[in-house]
């Protein structure tokens, strides 16, 4: 009997849980497959979908292409080793507008501890995501220029905190839409960009250019929906940025092309800059060497290295002579030349290396040092047995001499002696 009045409860709780789940929550069931096999109410209402259009498809029916591929791979390798996954999900409803869920899917496993069924929870997040967007934009935009249209596209207000970068004044511009404005190409680009800011219901950019008198300008447009009415676009000028990164790259072009191994790097040793020489000489790509330290890369022992780096921060600057090791573990001399690098405020930045290898030029000059020093002692040698044979002549002329004479067996055995060391 007790046994049968807690079977009875434990039912109870789970129809509960199940009902707390269903009112509060969105929910899919799908099988190991992923094509689903169950959903509730309330996710077909804010999908948009009917239970009978959403049963026996997958998820790609609400994916709203945000997400890349590299985010759906970790998260069907995490619930396909049976672990639960978390995350922020962007979905698409059937009117093509969107919806983000925060989202747990939990794996049911069988008796091989093997997924059959993925349960996935969701709530529905949308509007704080459009709060998030919408304060991110206006963060991002502090310096740019502030828009705010009607559906149509009218210009109701705006906010600048130099007006003198706005093209015309707001008397031109107030009241008046992008076709009465701009070029009518470009128009037609930013009607598109508030439709498709109404329709997606997140944020929209444009980029663009405008000829002006004195130059041309490059700018980005982002534009969001504000509540039912209204759109938020922000301008932004990237003129300044466009031609520096164009600066960039021809530079960097140039640096391509130079024989030394160029590098840069930042104070604690990370690589920002590897040029194509680099690569040639240490085996390492570019991709497999920025934000790598090259104290850790190149050295073998980093003693020598950090010897130099506190001579560069002392003097500003460092040349000599490094031993490195390249990609395949071969030993090099290097003959290195660092500056450091500072911005417009002098704070020091980064260091500017360029390096070229010398491995060869010192082996052959450890080659010829050593043929000199062998030189040297051979004249010495040479000398030396020169001024023996200076001094042993005349002792062999007097011992020529003494042996003319009459001596005894010891005498001559003695002068013998001599005449056999000379």
């Amino acid at each position: 009997m007790n046994a049968r009045r807690k079977k009875g409860s434990d039912d109870r709780k789970r129809i509960n849980l199940e009902r707390a789940l269903d009112e509060s929550s969105l929910i899919t069931v799908t099988d190991a497959e992923g094509i689903i096999i169950d959903v509730n109410d309330k996710f077909c209402k804010v999908a948009g979908f009917t239970r009978d259009e959403l049963i026996g498809q997958d998820h790609r029916i609400v994916n709203s292409r945000y997400h890349d591929r590299e985010f759906m791979r970790d998260l069907w390798q995490t619930i396909n080793r049976g672990e639960v996954w978390r995350g922020d999900m962007r979905n698409r409803i059937k009117n093509g507008s969107i919806f983000w869920t925060q989202t747990t899917i939990v794996p049911f496993l069988d008796k091989n501890q093997k997924p059959y069924q993925f349960y996935a929870i969701r709530h529905n997040i949308t509007e704080r995501k459009q709060i998030e967007e919408k304060n991110q934009l206006i963060v991002g935009a502090l310096t740019d220029l502030i828009f705010i249209l009607d559906y149509k596209g009218t210009i109701l207000d705006f906010h600048a905190s130099d007006l003198n970068r706005l093209m015309f004044q707001p008397s031109e511009f107030l009241g008046k839409t992008p076709e009465a404005l701009f070029p009518p190409e470009l128009a037609a680009q930013m009607m598109q960009l508030i439709r498709n800011a109404i329709e997606s219901n997140h944020r929209e950019t444009l980029k663009y250019r405008l000829v002006l008198k004195s130059h041309i300008g490059y700018y980005e447009a982002y534009a969001s929906r504000l509540d039912d009415n209204r759109i938020i676009t922000i301008i932004r000028d990237v003129t300044e940025q466009r031609l520096a990164t164009a600066r960039l790259r021809e530079h960097a072009a140039l640096l391509d092309h130079a024989r030394d191994a160029i590098h840069v790097r930042s104070l604690d040793h990370r690589i920002l800059y590897w040029n194509d020489s680099c690569t040639r000489l240490y085996g390492y790509s570019r991709e497999e060497v920025i934000g790598k330290s090259t104290r850790e890369l190149l050295y073998a022992d980093p003693t020598a290295f950090d010897c130099a780096h506190a001579e560069l921060l002392e003097k500003k600057e460092f040349r000599g002579d490094l031993k490195q090791i390249t990609k395949d573990k071969r030993e090099l001399i290097v003959q290195t030349h660092w500056t450091l690098v500072a911005d417009e405020d002098d704070s020091k930045q980064s260091i500017f290396c360029i390096n070229s290898d010398v491995t060869e030029q010192r082996k052959t000059e450890q080659q010829f040092l050593r043929a000199q020093r062998l030189e040297s002692i051979g004249t010495l040698a040479s000398g030396i047995a020169h001024d023996l044979n200076n001094i042993l002549t005349p002792i062999l002329l007097a011992v020529e001499v003494l042996k003319t004479a009459e001596m005894q067996a010891d005498q001559k055995e003695l002068i013998d002696t001599v005449e056999l060391s000379a």
